[in-house]
């Protein structure tokens, strides 16, 4: 890698995330060594190569953001009709909660954006279904008005829905395709029937024949966000969809009321779209340099972990790619290239400098929010290739590396465990030999793992953190929510994104962009849940005050001041694994304020304001995103720039990665309690200017 000082090329293996960035540059891509040096006449049929790519840091405002084109796809079958529990004895129906969630969104979007209704039972609802409309200028009541009116009937049929998603999507010109992202979030409550959809959802990712092969072109158009509503949704058909379209599956099974919370988990990170379109090219180099001679030594790329993501491997080894469709602000992708290093036999004077050039990244992507496509800039990863390694830190794995390696294995070892469990259950052979259970196979395949020499370099707390996770899959089989948990935690691993697993406290924290920690916990503050019945229900020619989320709904219709004191704290989960519900300070200002909190009001009450009521929100917590962003971005900078420091330079990388696994924990946890206390400013602040935040 060249140095931007004297032209020359480091001779230690080293990640460029070391190097300084702009805070709103462009997306990067950097390489780092599972090892930093291989001795000359060794060779590895397995070299691990982690490659990130960052996207930008938080940008200054929401307007310099891609502005988006929903449609969300709502499930209107009879089975919404049924009554769920809402905040202890008080029930309310499925379409209700539905309703609430939807209005949530509706008044959430920003005015740039525009939001499409498609609604669905056997067939498409045509009077609940609306093209993309622009929520300014009256938009946002025109589609509370629609949400209002749906009705629930009939069976459930998906393919006809999402078609319809899709067309509304590609319906528009090629300039609105370029500068606004579009998106499709999918709810249902029950099973796909076939009789209607005609298809085989598992068999769309593989299947060759040409319905299936037709509705996977579809899929692959947009990302489908689904959500599972209730105990009785169909699981995997909403996996297969997400994972087909590269979208995120989330469910809720209890307290249907917290769907608001999982839409909003979503919303976090799809309203902050800065690239797209990103691609990640890699090219084996071979030139291996010792003392005066050049020789070349070819290195092969033998297989991608992406996870959910596409990539592949072309001309023999010699290159590859991976593809990522979008990335959020401050979202980081890890991505691992296993490489095959030859021997190194070569003769030349002054041997004892020796280096070689493994691999190259570069690419492009396109900015989400002016449509120009960029140059991604080229990383160059170099180690060094000594006669005789004889010091103990070259052997020493990066730990940063061996984290990732052993997640994809982990990642490999769940979806293998259970798909095999659901194969054993379609086969008449083990009705009559009795299979292990997916819990018994899961403990072992784990065993098999932690035996491995990458296990063993593992720190403790890493190590904790996957044992935590695998166990609390084991857990929900055993309780019968297997399926849908275990999709849902597939879903987040593969994707590196946050899903809501059962619960919006049952998310991966590790993969929460400080937006999302933002959007989360404003959910909960501004009390965006469903609340109880009223004891009088309104009459439809009734107007529903500007404070409530829901509009004429009997089921909803509420006091704003008897709801903002029903909630409960949401039980914590470990901190390793899930997100828990950040802690209450001492003092909450809002809590204690002797008013209500107002939910958000009406556009109309807002479209005279010469500013966007959401930007006063990015005014006081934009520092604290920006300033995370560099603490958790740069850890590795001021071991990484000691370029200088002699024999420290030979220990960098290791010290610097077992930096990062340590710090890590402890700056996630700051980061979320200063980015809360500052949305909580910013709404004392929106106060007293009267202007409302949502």
């Amino acid at each position: 890698m060249a140095s931007s000082s004297a032209g020359k090329t480091k001779l230690e293996a080293t990640s460029s995330a070391v190097v300084e960035r702009q805070a709103m540059g462009l997306v990067r891509v950097s390489t780092t060594p599972i090892l930093p040096a291989i001795a000359r006449g060794k060779r590895s049929d397995d070299f691990a190569v982690l490659v990130t790519v960052e996207a930008p840091r938080a940008a200054a405002s929401p307007e310099k953001r891609a502005p988006m084109d929903l449609v969300a796809v709502l499930d209107v079958s009879k089975s919404m009709r049924e009554k769920e529990p809402v905040r202890g004895k008080q029930t309310s129906s499925r379409l209700a909660l539905l309703k609430a969630a939807m209005k949530y969104i509706i008044r959430w979007i920003r005015d740039a954006d525009r939001l499409a209704i498609v609604a669905f039972n056997d067939k498409l609802v045509d009077e609940y279904t609306v093209k993309l409309t622009n929520v300014r200028d009256g938009g946002r009541k025109k589609l509370e008005k629609l949400v209002d009116k749906l009705e629930a009937s009939g069976g459930t049929a998906f393919r006809p829905a999402l078609e319809e998603a899709v067309k509304m999507l590609e319906a528009r010109s090629k300039e609105e395709k370029k500068k606004r992202v579009g998106f499709i979030l999918f709810l249902s409550d029950g099973d796909d029937q076939y009789k209607h959809s005609k298809i085989k959802w598992e068999e769309v990712a593989r299947s060759s024949d040409g319905v299936h092969s037709k509705v996977r072109a579809m899929l692959r158009k947009y990302a489908v966000h689904t959500f599972g509503f209730s105990a009785k949704h169909d699981a995997g058909s909403l996996r297969e969809i997400a994972d087909v379209s590269y979208g995120l599956y989330s469910f809720v099974f209890n307290n249907l009321h917290k769907i608001t919370d999982a839409f909003a988990l979503c919303l976090g990170g799809l309203a902050t779209v800065v690239a797209a379109e990103i691609e990640v090219h890699l090219k084996t180099q071979g030139s291996v340099v010792v003392g005066d001679r050049q020789h070349d030594r070819p290195v092969l790329i033998k297989s991608i972990d992406a996870g959910g993501y596409h990539s592949h491997v072309d001309a023999g080894g010699a290159s590859g790619k991976i593809i990522v469709p979008v990335l959020y602000v401050d979202e980081v992708k890890r991505f691992i290239v296993h490489l095959k290093v030859p021997e190194v036999v070569a003769t030349g004077t002054g041997g004892g400098t020796s280096r070689q050039d493994l691999l190259t990244a570069e690419g492009q992507c396109r900015n989400a929010a002016s449509a120009e496509h960029v140059a991604i800039k080229q990383d160059r990863l170099t180690i060094r290739r000594p006669e005789v390694i004889d010091d103990k830190a070259d052997l020493r794995p990066a730990p940063q590396v061996v984290a990732q390696v052993v997640q994809f294995e982990v990642l490999a070892m769940v979806a293998k465990t259970f798909q095999h469990s659901n194969d054993d259950k379609d086969t008449t052979k083990s009705k009559q030999t009795k299979a292990a259970s997916p819990q018994t196979s899961l403990k072992r395949n784990m065993a098999e793992i932690k035996s491995s020499d990458a296990w063993r370099h593992l720190d403790e707390g890493t190590r904790r953190g996957i044992e935590e996770q695998v166990e609390e899959i084991a857990q929900h089989e055993e309780k019968g929510e297997g399926k849908a948990y275990t999709s849902s935690w597939l879903s987040s691993q593969k994707m590196q994104r946050p899903t809501t697993m059962g619960s919006p406290d049952k998310v991966l924290a590790k993969f929460m962009t400080p937006a999302m920690v933002a959007v989360a916990q404003e959910v909960k503050r501004a009390e965006h849940k469903i609340p109880p019945p009223a004891p009088t229900p309104a009459t439809p020619d009734e107007k529903t005050p500007t404070s409530s989320v829901v509009a004429s709904d009997p089921e909803l219709a509420v006091d704003p001041v008897a709801a903002s004191t029903t909630t409960t704290p949401d039980k914590k989960t470990p901190t390793s694994s899930v997100m828990a519900s950040d802690p209450e300070p001492a003092v909450d200002p809002v809590a204690a304020s002797t008013t209500t909190t107002p939910l958000p009001p009406q556009r109309s009450e807002l479209e005279s304001s010469s500013r966007c009521p959401r930007c006063v929100e990015f005014d006081v917590v934009e520092e604290q995103l920006a300033y995370w962003s560099t603490v958790k971005r740069d850890l590795l900078r001021v071991l990484g720039d000691a370029e200088d420091a002699g024999e420290l330079r030979r220990h960098s990388l290791a010290a610097a990665g077992c930096f990062h696994d340590v710090s890590i924990g402890a700056i996630n946890q700051a980061m979320y309690q200063s980015v809360c206390q500052a949305v909580v400013q910013a709404r004392n602040l929106s106060r007293a200017s009267d202007i409302y935040l949502y």
